[in-house]
């Protein structure tokens, strides 16, 4: 009987169960349809970039419950391994389509959003080492170190960060206001959206973040330019920010 697993796991349970039933779900015999079905399910109707944050988010939710239950034996060791695939989104949407999983990305000439394609020389040798969706109505902006997108006359900005940014930075955003005008004050919040939580400040200029994300530390911030921000529309993207190596 496998332990119970915490609530956004539990779509994994029926592909463990059938995982265990095979006996030695290590050997090269072991069928993870199961287990591809169920992850298949979870991520339908995402992007291929929200899928994998997706994914990841729930490794590194099971190897936290694994080791809370301390189960040598529980299939979720197998899950684990299955998710660290690299590029396991693509993967599993090519196999929904009926194509070689092992077959070249197609997508890789097909437009982004905003019109850049993924052979387009060196614009995309020297991309940023961050991952994120572009919101509805922003376009992104050529960079190598950042990610930039502008919405008319918004900018916004994510840029990596460290453990002792997102330790230092909150306190400092409380101290601008208390040391500068009223017009840097800000109002700083606790902020979770999925797997990137963190800090966000907002004042009369604009809204920043500090945030952990998959794979390490984001900075963001969000320039008005005296207008009002669509913030919810940006929020709702940041579940997708992954820290990725170049």
């Amino acid at each position: 009987m496998i332990a119970e697993l915490p609530t956004s796991l539990g779509y994994l349970a029926p592909a463990m169960e059938a995982l265990r039933a095979q006996g030695d779900f290590w050997s090269d015999e072991c069928d993870p349809s199961a287990l591809q079905e169920a992850l298949m399910n979870r991520i339908d109707g995402q992007s291929p970039q929200r899928a994998q944050a997706t994914l990841d988010h729930d490794r590194e939710t099971i190897q936290q419950w694994l080791a809370d239950v301390q189960d040598e034996n529980s299939p979720g060791h197998y899950v684990v391994e299955y998710l660290a695939i690299p590029n396991l989104a693509n993967l599993l949407f090519k196999a929904a389509r009926g194509e070689d999983p092992n077959a070249p990305d197609d997508t890789a000439t097909q437009p982004s959003q905003d019109g850049a394609t993924a052979d387009d020389g060196d614009c995309n040798e020297h991309m940023p080492p961050i991952v994120m969706d572009t919101p509805n109505g922003w376009t992104r902006i050529p960079a190598e170190e950042e990610l930039f997108m502008r919405n008319g006359s918004q900018i916004l900005t994510v840029s990596k960060a460290n453990q002792h940014l997102f330790e230092l930075l909150p306190a400092l955003w409380r101290q601008a206001g208390e040391d500068e005008d009223d017009e840097l004050e800000m109002t700083i919040a606790n902020v979770s959206f999925g797997p990137s939580c963190g800090f966000r400040g907002v004042n009369n200029l604009g809204y920043c973040y500090i945030l952990r994300v998959i794979g390490g530390f984001v900075q963001i911030s969000i320039e008005k330019n005296d207008t009002k921000v669509d913030i919810r529309n940006v929020e709702a993207v940041f579940d997708t920010i992954r820290v990725v190596e170049g």
